[in-house]
């Protein structure tokens, strides 16, 4: 997009002389940016939705995730892979589990969604 420029030409006096008075406004620059920034902020909150939702339903999912015990609230547990592509979640920390492949950990909250902690053992593991 171009920038808009808003001119308007009045015949100013002054001391009985004529001036002609030029006013500019660049709007577009302005309001481009604002609705870039708003649809940037908007795009990254959603793909943080459909991430959380593309956990929570894998972790919900019986047949995509395997979870042997009863979630506690406000724990941390960790995210496996198996050889056969099924996961698993487990107690056991990729600190203490090294051979095993990690995905991630995640939080069970109150409301009883998954909250992803993000690579918190990434660093640790290797």
């Amino acid at each position: 997009m171009s920038q808009l420029e808003i001119r308007k030409k009045t015949d100013v006096q002054f001391n009985g002389e004529k001036f002609n008075e030029l006013w500019t406004i660049p709007y577009q620059s302005d309001v481009d940016k604002e609705f870039k920034d708003r649809y940037n902020k908007i795009n990254d909150e959603f793909n943080i939705l459909m991430d959380e939702v593309y956990w929570n339903k894998l972790l919900y999912d019986k047949d995509e995730c395997e979870i042997k015990f009863k979630p506690v609230i406000n724990n941390t547990y960790h995210l496996y892979k198996r050889e056969n592509g099924k996961y698993y979640l487990s107690m056991i920390s990729p600190n203490e589990w090294k051979s095993q492949d990690y995905i991630d950990s995640f939080k069970f909250l109150y409301s009883g969604k998954w909250e992803r902690k993000k690579g918190i053992y990434k660093e640790k593991i290797n």
